[in-house]
């Protein structure tokens, strides 16, 4: 379990430093400490739209609305979220993939 926990931190600090690097993203991340969980927002993109468009390329993230979580996402302005959720099965190459075709995108 240790060994797991470990993993999925070491790629969800990689995603974030990442995401970070994109000026068009806004992490969503509450809290000192994080988990496998990320939630952030491409400018200009509907959380839906972006799951949908990311799916065409065979990235599966996911996407929540104001109706999972209506007050948190009220407070903060936010109409919906993209969601990565991390296993201790995904690659570098994956984090690459997805990184790369968030860039194409926001282009």
């Amino acid at each position: 379990i240790d060994r797991t926990w470990e993993r999925v931190l070491q790629l969800s600090e990689r995603i974030r430093e990442a995401l970070r690097q994109i000026p068009e993203v806004c992490l969503h991340d509450l809290g000192a400490s994080h988990s496998g969980l990320i939630a952030f927002n491409l400018e200009g993109w509907d959380a839906f739209e972006l799951k949908r468009r990311l799916g065409l390329k065979r990235i599966n993230i996911g996407a929540n609305g104001m109706a999972y979580t209506p007050l948190d996402m009220q407070a903060r302005g936010l109409s919906s979220i993209a969601r990565i959720s991390l296993s201790p099965l995904n690659t570098e190459h994956d984090i690459e993939v997805l990184i790369a075709a968030l860039r194409e995108l926001r282009d």
